[in-house]
């Protein structure tokens, strides 16, 4: 890996950190493609493939790319227990156009 590569990666994974820190309410994306609302559990690391990934409750044994994390700029509060979460649907408004 170039030194250059290097560095936008490591600088990725400490904005990443010092933006979200560890019980930052983020949504991560599952591979249905649904938004889970969810907490941090660890900060960003580098797996040895080249992957930036972070670990959230309710999702154990695996790490979440970031690619899959959105994170909120004002942190709502919730009860994300492992388990327990929000899903957000797609759509919010009239309901009446999607049945």
């Amino acid at each position: 890996m170039s030194t250059l590569k290097q560095q936008q990666i490591e600088g990725t994974i400490k904005a990443f950190n010092k933006l979200v820190p560890v019980g930052s309410v983020v949504t991560r994306i599952d591979d249905f493609g649904k938004p889970i609302l969810t907490k941090t559990r660890t900060e960003a690391w580098l797996l040895p493939h080249g992957q930036i990934v972070v670990s959230c409750e309710g999702q154990y044994g695996t790490a979440i790319i970031l690619e899959r994390i959105i994170v909120h700029p004002i942190q709502p509060e919730i009860d994300a227990k492992p388990g327990k979460h929000t899903i957000f649907t797609e759509y919010e408004g009239d309901n009446e156009a999607h049945r």
